[in-house]
């Protein structure tokens, strides 16, 4: 007797090719994530170097610009006497200026990181080794729209999110993918926006369910990571507002916000990155060409 093939058994698929930190193929949640860790395990001295030395610089001026703001605290406080408006005013605007500047600075800084973990994302699903020079000529002729396209996004989630905090919700993620969008594709502010649009329209709750678990991951990192920096707790807020502004809390807050942001800001970045990434091998086959990339030189 002479064996005959079993039609009814599909053949198994072959493996998606793995060259990178992601197999070349659509995503689960896990595979997202452990593709932004592994993304960081291999590039540390892009990712976290060169945010540890941009958060740095925030903080640096950030306590620069309140120490002697503090001073000035400091003399009101050991003077005994109730503070009069026209002494604390000043001083509340100084407050307001010197976190004006460090919020600026972040922002700037935030653009340039995410576009930085944006390239090395895509070299590190090829499997392809890239230097911070490499990835600074690539990122640097985008800067300028970068910053557009951040202005832009972070006033439409703001605008959504005074009106009602759902359609803030709904804009933050429709529009996430418009900074990897503009790098990698080379788009215009505009177009940038117009891409992420059609890439989320049809898979919005999937999106907004991994984004929202990894910045679950990222808030958890950043609570375990503030609590040695914690201080005395919340007994600073009950003595008063001039009392909580004390020399050593801005220190310690200052800290808290570097380490837990060296940590959480590159791995936010990567998993919008690779997320995007996975948008379009669902839906353009991208796969196909990020594997000829990776055999290629």
């Amino acid at each position: 007797m002479t064996n005959t093939p079993d039609f009814g058994t599909p053949e198994p698929l072959p493996d998606a090719p793995r060259p990178g930190v992601i197999p070349l193929r659509s995503l689960g949640l896990g595979e997202i994530l452990g593709g932004a860790f592994l993304t960081i395990r291999r590039y540390p001295a892009l990712l976290l170097g060169s945010t540890a030395l941009v958060m740095l610089i925030s903080q640096l001026l950030g306590v620069v610009a309140m120490l002697p703001v503090l001073g000035e605290f400091g003399r009101i406080l050991a003077s005994g006497v109730e503070p009069t408006p026209e002494e604390i005013v000043p001083l509340l605007l100084r407050i307001a200026v010197g976190g004006l500047i460090a919020v600026v600075f972040g922002m700037l800084g935030q653009v340039f990181l995410t576009g930085l973990a944006t390239i090395v994302v895509s070299r590190a699903v090829v499997g392809k080794p890239i230097t911070f020079s490499e990835a600074w000529a690539e990122l640097r002729p985008n800067l300028l729209r970068l910053l557009g396209v951040s202005v832009l996004y972070g006033l439409a989630v703001l605008v959504g999110a005074v009106l009602c905090v759902l359609p803030g919700i709904w804009a933050a993620v429709l529009f996430s993918f418009a900074m990897p969008a503009l790098v990698l594709e080379r788009l215009t502010v505009g177009q940038a926006f117009q891409r992420s649009k059609a890439l989320v329209r049809d898979a919005w709750w999937s999106t907004f369910g991994i984004l929202a678990a990894a910045v679950g991951i990222a808030w958890v990192v950043n609570l375990v990571l503030s609590l040695p920096f914690a201080g005395n707790g919340f007994g600073p807020a009950a003595r008063g507002v001039l009392e909580a502004y004390s020399t050593s809390e801005l220190l310690l807050s200052s800290v808290a916000s570097f380490v837990a942001g060296v940590l959480t800001y590159p791995f936010i970045s990567a998993v919008v990155a690779l997320v995007y990434i996975d948008r379009r091998i669902i839906v353009e086959r991208l796969d196909v060409q990020l594997a000829q990339a990776a055999e290629g030189p």
